[in-house]
């Protein structure tokens, strides 16, 4: 399987392999590499996922579809990152519906399989498994950001939160993880207009 080295440098999941160790690991997971046209579908809201993806090329967004409102992108991912990874190879639902940007790769890799069985190198199998857990976590914490935000007891006081944040545009906590907001208005929950408003005599 020839998969861009530089993909995988960029890719959290696989921090750590070596090019030997890489071959041996997908060797053993037989993971499948698709090649996708723009806005197709990869994983849809209230479904569970069986595979964690992993974007080999393009860009796909995360969005949600509330009842009466708009589609909010919440999420966009490039080479390198991960997605169905918390979901897979459990019983939790999608609250998202993840779509390609434009034409993608993507490498999906069997949940049964990294969670099921013993690899013939387990230490590699181990090593998978902490990186997941490390990609997990990572996620997880990068949600605190704008949980903060949203804290604020008024919209006048999120755009200051938010500049105030080392993490956007440092190389901070927030930009761990390749999740990122599109827009700081939907980031702060309101709407442009409201935003703009609020910012005008700031």
């Amino acid at each position: 399987m020839d998969i861009p080295s530089e993909v995988m440098r960029k890719a959290r999941l696989f921090e750590g392999f070596d090019e030997t160790e890489l071959a041996a690991l997908l060797g053993w997971l037989s993971p499948a590499v698709r090649r996708c046209d723009a806005g197709q579908v990869l994983l849809a809201a209230g479904r569970g996922s069986a595979s964690i993806g992993v974007v080999l090329e393009g860009q796909i967004e995360a969005a949600q579809y509330p009842r009466g409102g708009a589609r909010s992108t919440v999420a966009r991912l490039g080479p390198g990152g991960a997605f169905g990874d918390i979901l897979a190879g459990g019983r939790v639902k999608s609250p998202v519906t993840v779509s390609t940007s434009g034409p993608c790769c993507i490498m999906l890799l069997p949940a049964q399989r990294l969670f099921g069985e013993a690899c013939p190198q387990p230490a590699l199998q181990r090593r998978l498994l902490a990186n997941l857990a490390a990609v997990i976590a990572e996620k997880y914490f990068a949600l605190d950001a704008p949980i903060d935000l949203l804290l604020q007891p008024s919209l006048r006081l999120r755009p200051a939160a938010y500049l105030l944040d080392p993490g956007h545009g440092s190389g901070g906590p927030t930009s761990l993880t390749p999740y990122y907001p599109p827009r700081p208005a939907a980031l702060l929950a309101s709407l442009r207009s409201a935003l703009s408003r609020v910012l005008s005599p700031m």
